[in-house]
């Protein structure tokens, strides 16, 4: 019960923050990915520390910089391609989030490891 709630919530601030159209913006995106290569970075090492905090925060700000992008008309691959990538990463980047909430190392690893499969699903699609 408590884990559906967190998720919620978690889900409603990050919508809450997004615009509603964007034009394609290929610095906003390169920053955004960039930006999660160093959150994933930061998210391992703060699982090695058994820093679960920081490993949520990681997996949030991951999550939010998709939902920012997700707005974009890719410039290869398709629209709902893209869609459903941008979507299967935040919700593998909040699997990650409500395991680091339950500290649980495995599970968290485990969504570090989809978080990087999603990636390279991305980058072959549309980069």
């Amino acid at each position: 019960m408590y884990t559906k709630k967190l998720w919620m919530v978690l889900l409603l601030v990050v919508l809450i923050s997004l615009p509603v159209f964007a034009e394609y913006n290929s610095q906003h995106v390169k920053n955004i990915m960039q930006n999660n290569v160093t959150q994933l970075g930061m998210a391992a090492k703060a699982l090695k520390d058994g820093d679960f905090l920081v490993v949520g925060r990681a997996l949030m700000s991951l999550a939010r910089g998709m939902l920012e992008i997700k707005v974009y008309q890719p410039p290869r691959g398709s629209k709902s391609d893209w869609d459903y990538t941008m979507d299967a990463i935040v919700m593998a980047a909040f699997r990650g989030i409500g395991a680091a909430g339950n500290e649980d190392p495995g599970c968290v690893r485990d969504a570090l490891a989809e978080l990087k499969k999603l990636n390279g699903r991305g980058h072959r699609a549309h980069k």
